[in-house]
């Protein structure tokens, strides 16, 4: 159902759906790779751009959205900047749903990499570098619920660190792939516990999500498929 493959691979795999979501990172510091052309955003989307004053924030936009569009021109066999995204009420790019081509994507941007997935069904990623000095147990106050609360402080202490990322991470994925953003933080639970496989144990739509999830030189991934 989730497959990960290398930013090189994915193309083949997109122009020759299975019925798995394709799951790949790239990072900042690499350059784009072969099949993206740089020249794939639209006019609008430039405008955001020249809008856009923090630095961090626009490289992310462009590169993300570069890499996105040009996915799902390989998907649709159409130009990068041809991709007929539109935006939800809650402010999430979807395709146009005139064009009658049901195909799901997400995209996730930290300091220093970015996840994509593209899929027959919805999906939602996540990526998180880890940081040292957080406040693991007011974060988990703050945004987790009782439930996972609970699981969190009964976890060893030297678990609670990878159970925060796990838990940060998953929760984000599902809310991102429901679309329906943080005001449904408290119908969003998922196992915390490290040394498991990565479970859903409530989401807000009701339906049944996949988790899956995974830590790389300190940075946490998580995907979520409906």
């Amino acid at each position: 159902m989730i497959r990960r493959v290398t930013t090189n691979d994915a193309p083949d795999l997109l122009r020759s759906p299975s019925g798995e979501s394709v799951v790949w990172a790239v990072a900042d510091a690499d350059p784009l790779p072969a099949w993206v052309a740089a020249d794939a955003l639209t006019p609008s989307e430039l405008e955001r751009v020249a809008r856009t004053t923090h630095p961090q924030a626009r490289a992310q936009f462009v590169r993300g959205r570069t890499v996105l569009r040009a996915a799902l021109g390989v998907r649709l066999a159409l130009p990068p900047h041809s991709v007929p995204l539109v935006l939800t009420a809650d402010g999430k790019p979807v395709l146009d749903p005139a064009i009658g081509f049901d195909l799901h994507f997400n995209v996730s941007h930290t300091d220093g990499v970015a996840l994509f997935a593209v899929g027959p069904v919805p999906v939602g990623v996540d990526v998180e570098v880890h940081r040292d000095g957080r406040d693991l147990f007011g974060l988990v106050d703050r945004f987790f619920t009782p439930d996972e609360r609970e699981q969190f402080r009964a976890l060893p202490a030297e678990l609670r660190a990878a159970a925060f990322l796990r838990g940060w991470t998953g929760k984000e994925a599902i809310l991102k792939g429901v679309g329906c953003g943080v005001r449904e933080l408290a119908n969003c639970a998922v196992d915390l516990d490290p040394r498991r496989p990565p479970a859903v144990r409530r989401s807000p739509d009701g339906a049944d999500w996949k988790l899956t999830g995974w830590v790389e030189a300190e940075v946490a991934f998580a995907v979520a498929v409906r």
